[in-house]
């Protein structure tokens, strides 16, 4: 009777700590999403600088994973809105006079960048832990505006003071500029995973961007710099590449 007695209790236990084991394996493959091997972001932060940021993450192994950023980027508000040039010319006390106005009636800046870049895994497993991931990007702008010019010529004495062939015309221009920019970096984050499923990244760091090629679509004597903050953060200079995702593992 005792026997079977220790016999039982021996097989229940065997049969519990199978059970425990299996459970704990369950649980491992869980926190390194073994069973997911790829995982579709959003960036929360890109809305507020008139992007839409999507990145799409492949897991290499529980140590590495690669990731593909695209970003498209739509800016109606920078851009200089007026220029004025003004030049003269004095010959035996007549001086020759040209003004030029320049309005601009509307604008808008547009771009494209593709960011790739490779994860290394420091503290954690998989999609889950902290990372250090150096990457490049290529960057793509288009600056479209409509102006009207408005030129006023005309010849001035200095003795008698008088003036005369006074002329004003005025015409319309679209102008187009393009950029093409590459920049590198680094930056530095930590990746959640929630119920194996969700996931939250944030991330930081510096990047450089030179400016490879710019084009302009019209003959004029003015360059056109895109704001006071787009050329150091995006085009040319050092900047600061940061944001925080969420996404879901597939």
């Amino acid at each position: 009777m005792y026997k079977y007695l220790l016999f039982g209790v021996i097989i229940l236990s065997l049969a519990t700590n199978l059970m425990a084991q299996q459970q704990e394996t369950k649980s491992l493959q869980q926190l390194n999403t073994n069973d997911r091997v790829d995982a579709l972001k959003i960036n929360l932060l890109s809305p507020f600088y008139g992007t839409v940021n999507l990145a799409w993450q492949h897991k290499l192994s529980n140590d590495a994973s690669f990731q593909l950023t695209a970003t498209y980027m739509d800016f109606d508000s920078y851009g200089s809105t007026n220029d004025g040039a003004f030049s003269s010319q004095n010959t035996y006390g007549l001086t020759n006079i040209v003004k030029s106005y320049v309005t601009v009636e509307s604008q808008l800046t547009k771009g494209v960048t593709i960011t790739p870049e490779y994860r290394f895994i420091l503290n954690g497993r998989g999609f889950s832990g902290i990372y250090i991931a150096p990457f490049a990007r290529y960057m793509y702008y288009e600056y479209n505006r409509d102006v009207t010019v408005l030129i006023d010529t005309g010849t001035y004495s200095s003795f008698p003071n008088t003036r005369s062939n006074i002329k004003s015309f005025s015409f319309k221009e679209k102008e187009l500029y393009t950029y093409h920019s590459l920049g590198f970096g680094v930056i530095a984050g930590k990746q959640f995973v929630f119920k194996n499923r969700v996931l939250f990244d944030v991330f930081g760091g510096p990047v450089y961007s030179m400016l490879m090629e710019s084009n302009k679509s019209i003959n004029s004597t003015r360059d056109i710099v895109i704001g006071a903050g787009i050329p150091n953060t995006y085009i040319r200079g050092y900047g600061i590449r940061a944001g925080f995702s969420v996404g879901f593992l597939f």
